[in-house]
């Protein structure tokens, strides 16, 4: 034993002797004092048991970030709040104190409604959502007993990794609310403010839609305090600076866009483009198809350009009912033929009558906002390369398919102000 305790006080002598600065050291060389050494190691992400086979998506989830932008122009006073400082990342609602008088209207969570909040009984709820957390809800004998079942009748639908859903916090029940299932990736909502997502065209009704409607009315400030935030994936740069990257992943492609890779990968790299002088390139906009929330089904916003949108709806995808806002507007639908096979199936439904007059792969209809009738509408088929000649979208009605009833035979006033107002607007899908 005494040898033992000696050798550990000449070890002791020895470190403290050597490292002291003299002869004994090379030159330029300081140790010092013996300190702790701390290795830092990469923190794992613990994966809860709901998230169990589909830890890429959950991963992603988590990197997601809610912000807040008080000015549409400026970065100043911008709150981020992302998902993985909440206590629970998958059914947590969000702290909004430090966005003004926000929580007063609106009140904005992960996971899904289930049930009523007294503290939200007057404001508007969004709700984030992935897609497994009801997947696994759903499973087994007892999913018409759990808390989501009320989803069974939209899966089919839901298409995109997160849905987004918006309801009113007065409703006892939870099956009255708008939706979003088909924005593809987490990052696709970066470019549309929460407000935008609500009023999209591909955000759509269910349930008690109509009273729903009326709740949204009364609870007007929560829906606009919506128009500040945004939900933004902070991932892998190359995933967000492109809707292209979707293709590139098969688990990322709708089931709509299977073995239409190529046409897709081209229509979305299109856009929409507003001239307002043909013998100018100034003041021209530029509205890429990809900057949509779903490419495939969507509005452009038209605000920037003029007063056009007074008179003319233009969108992608096809018109699938009646919209109270474009009741004296002309319509343009631009849709991948592809879209019109796989949700109408081999008759085309109302679209029957261009079944066989179609072979390209791009449809534009032209159609009246006031009609019910789904079946009545004009429409050209023209490929890519003939749809980006730099005709305006005037010039290309003009070369239409008439069905009946005609646009320019409907009663009623005249709608030439309609009829002429996409003659600033070209497509480009070079």
């Amino acid at each position: 034993m005494a040898w033992f305790i000696w050798l550990i006080s000449f070890s002791l002598f020895s470190a403290t002797f050597f490292n002291q600065e003299g002869e004994d050291q090379e030159p330029g060389l300081s140790v010092g004092p013996l300190q702790a050494i701390t290795i830092t190691e990469p923190v794992e992400v613990i994966i809860p048991e709901i998230a169990r086979g589909y830890e890429d998506i959950y991963k992603r989830f988590l990197k997601s970030v809610l912000i807040y932008k008080p000015n549409e122009k400026s970065d100043e006073g911008i709150v981020e709040i992302p998902i993985s400082s909440l206590s629970n990342p998958l059914d947590e609602t969000f702290d909004l104190s430090r966005c003004g008088d926000v929580e007063k209207y609106l009140s904005i969570s992960t996971g899904y409604k289930k049930g009523k909040k007294l503290e939200n009984s007057g404001k508007t709820e969004i709700w984030i959502v992935p897609k497994f957390i009801v997947e696994q809800k759903l499973k087994g004998w007892f999913s018409w007993f759990t808390s989501a079942q009320y989803f069974q009748d939209i899966m089919d639908d839901w298409v995109s990794p997160v849905g987004i859903f918006f309801t009113h916090g007065g409703w006892e029940l939870s099956t009255s609310y708008y939706y979003s299932t088909s924005c593809f990736l987490v990052d696709s909502l970066n470019k549309a403010n929460l407000y935008g997502v609500f009023h999209s065209h591909h955000t759509q009704k269910h349930g008690n839609a109509v009273s729903l409607t009326n709740w949204f009315r009364t609870s007007w400030p929560g829906e606009r305090m919506a128009e500040k935030f945004y939900f933004a994936y902070k991932g892998i740069e190359s995933e967000i600076s492109t809707h292209s990257s979707l293709v590139s992943t098969k688990s990322s492609i709708p089931k709509a866009i299977l073995s239409y890779e190529e046409i897709y990968q081209r229509f979305i790299n299109g856009k929409l483009v507003y001239k307002p002088n043909p013998e100018s390139e100034e003041g021209i906009i530029e509205l890429p198809i990809a900057g949509l929330n779903n490419p495939l089904e969507g509005i452009f916003d038209l605000s920037k350009c003029g007063n056009v949108g007074k008179y003319v709806s233009i969108a992608t995808g096809y018109k699938k009912e009646k919209k109270t806002g474009n009741s004296q507007k002309l319509e343009i639908w631009i849709v991948p033929r592809f879209i019109m096979e796989k949700e109408l199936g081999p008759s085309y439904g109302k679209f029957f009558a261009i079944r066989e007059a179609c072979s390209s792969p791009v449809n534009v209809f032209w159609t009246w906002g006031g009609w019910d009738n789904l079946g009545w509408y004009d429409y050209l088929t023209q490929d890519f390369n003939e749809l980006s000649n730099g005709e305006n979208l005037y010039k290309k009605w003009q070369q239409r398919v008439d069905q009946y009833p005609h646009l320019t035979s409907r009663p009623g006033p005249s709608i030439q102000k309609q009829i002429y107002a996409p003659v600033k607007f070209f497509m480009d899908f070079n």
